[in-house]
């Protein structure tokens, strides 16, 4: 063997090592590449919700759990575009079992929003008035 014969054996020693690096970064890749990706949900045609809760306008107040039975419920389902209107409580004052304060509905943030990328958080004041009955 001569010196000509060890340069030209490396030399195909590396293509040959050359050559299973291509295909193992084909490999790979290919399994970046899926001819047939997965199924990603489309975010405009998620439902979406309306969703409603209590802020204490008095302060140093928190709002009593009772008034969670006043929220409304809005079971509509609504999806990106959808114009909200917001739902007025059916009740719009709470008085505590122990008579200390009578809690008045003062309104919403906002009367209506447009549902975008989420559901849409209608936040409605409530305040708290000493109880003159």
């Amino acid at each position: 063997m001569t010196a000509a014969d060890g340069v030209l054996q490396t030399a195909t020693e590396q293509e040959e090592i050359d050559k299973v690096y291509r295909n193992l970064v084909t490999f790979v890749n290919s399994g970046l590449r899926d001819k047939n990706p997965k199924f990603i949900p489309d975010k405009d045609k998620t439902p979406r919700s309306a969703l409603y809760e209590f802020e204490s306008a008095t302060p140093g107040k928190t709002v009593p759990f009772g008034l969670n039975y006043l929220k409304p419920e809005d079971t509509k389902i609504y999806n990106k575009g959808d114009k909200v209107k917001a739902i007025q409580p059916t009740e719009t004052t709470y008085v505590e079992n122990d008579g200390s304060g009578r809690w008045t509905f003062k309104g919403y943030d906002y009367d209506s929003q447009v549902i975008d990328k989420d559901d849409v958080f209608f936040t409605g004041e409530v305040g708290i008035y000493a109880d003159t009955i």
